[in-house]
């Protein structure tokens, strides 16, 4: 699947430091390394996935760079662009194929209101690169005016996905009428693709769900509140809620990943001959153990877990101090239904059939239940400690810990500078900062130091600083 990704940005004419922050969050959630890794794994002959990303103000230098790529699709997505779901363009590809849609979008009836033209909203649509140059490579134009143009007749759907303008699909009428209303972003785009017969769909109620848009351009609220703004609550609902369900102080117990989330590890620089001195991982999952398998330890080394959530630690030491190595999500049931009643899970919450089948991929990684419980029952003697403490604002509480080990040690810190909490409460200059000091004191405190995570755009990096001993 030869695919662009293109990203629109339509506040060019905000501040640099509000289109820098909006373009930060849209990045965070189009995940660049994901979305390659994934396109990859799509499909046995790797040669024929391509994966581009382009970002411009202008949708019509996007669509250029797209043929340029000689790209199949455009994914096109504008500033604000929310969604967790890395399968999203290809579902709407799917629905393109199946459908024999040229374009998926938001496709919005102007013509019950205001007897306008038919329009494509910005935030999200899927266009057909092999039909845009079949009719002739439209513009998409941009801005409302009043017209009186003579434009083809279009028949729609009586159905509509909500209110009476989102039609579920358009396609060529016979003739053409006056439309004397105003016509809006992509209307000519929608005409030159009706008149060669094209059918333009719009996006189903699944995709709908998996996707939203922060309409980063509608009014200053959102852009006060990126800027430490605390009296502010903007006025547009989609920007108010994704606020809301990003608000640390909504967050009085937070959850816990008991299976991580994020791709698996890649080739370190240290071995099963490397003896590692001490290891620094966050509380999640089982990364931790399979990092630490990856070198050679014994009952002098030492595991220290850190983390911003101190549920998260509370549960890991219970494990340590507790459980035997059996029946990993008979140990969470139990822990959540006996020892603490608040315990919830971040890893398809409550699902416990996705549990048991991610637990049976740990124990095949280790080699068997005998080869697990023998790996857990040594690893349960080394010596632990839990530190509770945030990388991003108070590094120092870690590193000071780092100065009383000498030797080989290693460090996980996960997607700690690149979450949906850090691209929402730090601009990404200020967060670049912050890495990149925790990085540099790192390299200072330790002698060799193997250092595994992602940095502030969700890049992985796994490199090793000073000579292995």
């Amino acid at each position: 699947m030869n695919l662009t990704i293109g990203i629109y940005n339509q506040i060019s004419n905000r501040s640099v430091e509000y289109q820098q922050h909006i373009k930060a969050i849209t990045d965070y959630h189009i995940n660049v390394e994901a979305y390659q890794k994934q396109i990859i794994s799509l499909s046995d002959d790797n040669s024929n996935n391509i994966l581009k990303i382009v970002t411009d103000t202008d949708i019509n230098v996007i669509l250029e760079k797209a043929l340029e790529n000689q790209s199949e699709y455009l994914y096109l997505v504008s500033y604000g662009y929310i969604s967790h779901d890395l399968f999203l363009p290809y579902l709407a590809i799917d629905l393109a194929k199946q459908n024999n849609y040229s374009i998926v979008g938001h496709i919005m009836d102007d013509y019950p209101h205001s007897k306008g033209f038919y329009y494509l909203h910005n935030q999200c649509m899927l266009i057909n690169l092999k039909d845009y140059v079949e009719v002739g490579k439209p513009k998409f134009t941009l801005g409302t005016s009043l017209c009186e143009y003579e434009l083809p007749n279009i028949i729609r759907t009586d159905e509509n996905f909500h209110d009476d303008y989102t039609p579920l699909h358009i396609k060529k009428g016979i003739g053409n009428k006056i439309y004397t209303g105003f016509v809006h972003e992509g209307w000519e785009f929608i005409k030159c693709f009706i008149e060669h017969n094209k059918i333009i769909g719009n996006f189903t109620e699944d995709i709908r769900n998996r996707k939203h848009h922060l309409y980063p351009e509608h009014g200053e609220g959102l852009e006060k509140v990126l800027s430490g703004d605390k009296e502010t609550m903007p006025w547009e609902n989609n920007q108010r809620e994704w606020l809301e369900s990003t608000d640390i102080d909504n967050f009085t117990y937070l959850d816990v990943f008991i299976f991580n989330t994020c791709p698996d590890i890649e080739q370190i620089s240290y071995t099963k001959e490397t003896y590692l001195d001490s290891i620094y991982c966050v509380a999640s999952g089982f990364i931790p153990l399979k990092l630490l398998d990856m070198c050679k330890w014994d009952n002098n080394t030492t595991m220290i877990y850190f983390d911003f959530n101190q549920v998260s630690l509370d549960f890991k030491k219970y494990l340590i101090e507790h459980w035997d190595g059996n029946n990993y999500v008979d140990a969470v049931l139990h822990y959540r239904n006996n020892i603490d009643i608040n315990f919830q899970a971040t890893w398809f919450t409550d699902n416990v059939d996705a549990w048991e089948i991610e637990w049976q991929k740990t124990i095949e990684y280790f080699g068997s239940v005998d080869d697990w419980l023998e790996f857990w029952k040594k690893y349960k003697n080394i010596k632990h400690e839990f530190v509770r403490c945030d990388i991003i604002q108070n590094n120092h509480i870690l590193l000071d810990i780092m100065k009383e080990h000498q030797g080989n040690n290693l460090i996980w810190f996960s997607n700690v500078f690149h979450t949906k909490m850090t691209v929402r409460y730090y601009h990404p200059t200020t967060i670049k900062k912050s890495y990149d000091d925790f990085i540099h004191k790192m390299c200072e405190t330790n002698n060799t130091i193997q250092i595994c995570g992602f940095d502030t755009t969700g890049q992985t990096k796994w490199f090793c600083k000073g000579s292995i001993q």
